[in-house]
């Protein structure tokens, strides 16, 4: 007759807890060392890759193009784009230098920073640039102000200064004119900061002519950094460090700064969010 199925489990049950029992030692070594090997596989073979490129095929054209770009200019490949705003151009193009030096020193985090306006070859040649009529009309505003930079390039003491109020009280017809609005400007700067206001002589109005426009006070920086692709935030650590260093950059007569962060991999971290 055969035996009862019930029988039969309860029966190598309580052989197999009875082996057990009598090999605990092995038993617990096995144990440990099958935890062991699979901890070991885990961690060798399960990683987040959070690039969304590589959640499409290598073979598709649009990924062969891209290839094909990124190798012929790689500079540019998974750049960021960092937008800085402030009171006033001269306050931006300071605080611009500022953050693209801060940058460039940490090489470990950022690999490129790129700064346009900040270029050599734009400061010497950026007058190259300008149309007829705006080169035109900033010559004729330099020669309006002509002796107050002659006398600051001097002395750019307080007694240089005086000798500006001295040249303007000297002065007459267009030259008193010129010398008129440079003063005027510079006097409603020391009244906002005897009034305890931050505030700082923007010189580039001064010299242009006119109200600097939000384009003006607008500074664009490209930098390339280190991707953490292995972190759900794989540009929050460059973000933290952008932020941080252009908080730094401001100074307090600049007003107040702006830091904006864009590119693809800063989108990324947006839609992974």
């Amino acid at each position: 007759m055969a035996e009862d199925p019930q029988k039969f489990g309860q029966r190598l049950l309580a052989g197999w807890v009875g082996a057990v029992a009598r090999h605990a030692i092995l038993v617990m070594m096995l144990c440990v060392a099958g935890v062991g090997g699979a901890l070991y596989f885990t961690v060798q073979n399960l990683r987040i890759n959070t690039n969304t490129d590589d959640l499409l095929s290598e073979e598709l054209p649009f990924r062969q193009r891209n290839r094909e770009r990124n190798a012929a200019f790689p500079r540019i490949q998974n750049e960021l784009l960092v937008v800085l705003s402030v009171g006033t151009a001269d306050a931006a193009d300071r605080a611009a230098e500022r953050l693209v030096a801060a940058l460039r020193a940490k090489p470990g985090q950022f690999e490129h920073v790129f700064y346009p306006q900040g270029e050599a070859f734009f400061r010497q040649n950026g007058l190259l640039y300008l149309d007829i009529a705006s080169l035109e009309d900033l010559s004729d505003r330099l020669a309006d102000v002509q002796p107050l930079l002659l006398t600051l390039y001097d002395d750019l003491s307080l007694r240089g200064l005086a000798d500006v109020l001295k040249l303007a009280l000297e002065a007459k017809g267009d030259e008193a004119a010129g010398l008129k609005t440079a003063l005027e400007a510079m006097a409603e700067t020391v009244e906002r900061v005897g009034a305890g206001q931050p505030a700082s002589l923007a010189w580039r109005e001064l010299m242009s002519g006119r109200v600097a426009t939000p384009a003006d006070r607008r500074k664009l920086i490209t930098v390339k950094p280190r991707y953490e692709f292995g972190s759900l935030e794989p540009a929050a650590e460059a973000i933290r460090a952008i932020r941080s260093a252009g908080r730094a950059a401001a100074s307090p007569g600049d007003g107040e700064i702006r830091i904006r962060v864009t590119g693809g991999k800063a989108l990324l971290q947006d839609e992974l969010r």
